[in-house]
């Protein structure tokens, strides 16, 4: 059974944090976790879900938010939509939700080009976006543990989507 997609909620604020910061942990280790950073984490996410350009879609399961993604659409048509993130509780990764999420993600272009930062060290995430059309610009920001960001490009209208 396909998961279902639903938009967040300004109440999804605080589960998403919880969710984002299990994410981060799964892939860049504990060492990131602070309580400090989740605070702020809280009012980065309650800013996003309210800003007019944001998009934030969950997945619900009866056991809880099983993930969720989060994209940035600018007014300017010949700006490219930024995926901002992807993340799925690291206990329910395989189960197709990351993909029930994309599919969506998908629906929301509208034809336009698209990008986004991967973690070097997130090879998982990199076979994931690289299996969907996206191709590493050379493009790098500093990252944790002297591993970059790596911005993607998905160009217009992609096979698979």
């Amino acid at each position: 059974m396909t998961p279902s997609v639903r938009p967040s909620r300004r109440e999804d604020a605080e589960t998403i944090t919880a969710l984002h910061a299990a994410s981060r942990a799964f892939y860049y280790g504990e060492s990131l976790r602070n309580s400090d950073a989740e605070r702020s984490r809280l009012n980065m996410w309650t800013r996003f879900l309210a800003e007019p350009y944001r998009q934030t879609f969950v997945v619900d399961t009866p056991t809880g938010m099983a993930g969720f993604i989060h994209f940035r659409v600018p007014p300017e048509e010949t700006e490219p939509v930024e995926l901002v993130g992807l993340y799925v509780d690291p206990e329910r990764i395989g189960q197709g939700i990351g993909s029930t999420l994309y599919i969506q993600f998908g629906r929301s272009l509208g034809g336009r080009e698209a990008e986004l930062e991967v973690w070097q060290g997130n090879e998982r995430a990199q076979r994931f976006y690289q299996a969907r059309g996206w191709v590493p610009t050379g493009r790098l920001r500093v990252g944790p543990d002297e591993q970059p960001f790596v911005t993607w490009r998905l160009s217009p209208d992609p096979v698979g989507l």
